[in-house]
């Protein structure tokens, strides 16, 4: 890699952590954001606040954890599918799926063919075994299946380094924008 490339390299990197700190701008040094988006942000985060404050403060306690988790297994199923499709699909995958759409075409919806398969499989297959079991997580399953709480409590931390080392990996150190600006340059 020649001087030229690692200036750059280091050019983006400094630049890419001083952007966030700063106004988001257009071209003209105008603001991307008008008053009205402002509004509707405050708005919406000043509501989420105070339903978690009501809640928090003057709602129902749980006095279990089957109360807590699972409602005490009193939940429609249309609460109960919308808690599950919220919590299967992040809001990454909300804002990022139509710009790749854009960007790369409608391949993306290969994906859609493993997640069909992927819902019946755990429709047939998981489910009813949490469920003839009393299980509420795999890590309990973990536990009844086995018998011993160091596989659950090691399959626990097996999983927080994986989530861990991915995290620090592509948002902290910023090793995805090294690479991206890498392959930019060299292409």
């Amino acid at each position: 890699m020649n001087t030229t490339t690692m200036a750059s390299l280091a050019a983006t990197l400094a630049t890419s952590s001083t952007t966030a700190s700063t106004p988001m701008l257009q071209e003209g040094n105008e603001p991307l954001f008008h008053w009205a988006d402002y509004l509707v942000l405050a708005l919406t985060l000043g509501i989420s606040l105070l339903v978690g404050l009501y809640y928090g403060c003057f709602g129902s306690r749980q006095k279990t954890d089957l109360e807590y988790l699972l409602a005490n297994r009193q939940m429609k199923t249309v609460p109960v599918a919308i808690s599950l499709i919220a919590g299967f699909i992040s809001g990454i995958t909300l804002l990022g799926t139509p710009a790749d759409i854009y960007s790369y075409g409608t391949q993306y919806y290969a994906i859609v063919i493993g997640i069909f398969f992927m819902a019946f499989a755990i429709s047939y297959l998981y489910i009813p075994v949490f469920v003839n079991l009393n299980v509420r997580s795999s890590f309990e399953y973990l536990n009844v299946r086995f018998g011993d709480r160091a596989v659950r409590t090691l399959s626990a931390a097996i999983f927080l380094l994986d989530a861990h080392s991915t995290l620090s990996s592509t948002n902290i150190n910023g090793l995805s924008t090294f690479y991206n600006k890498y392959r930019e340059l060299h292409q």
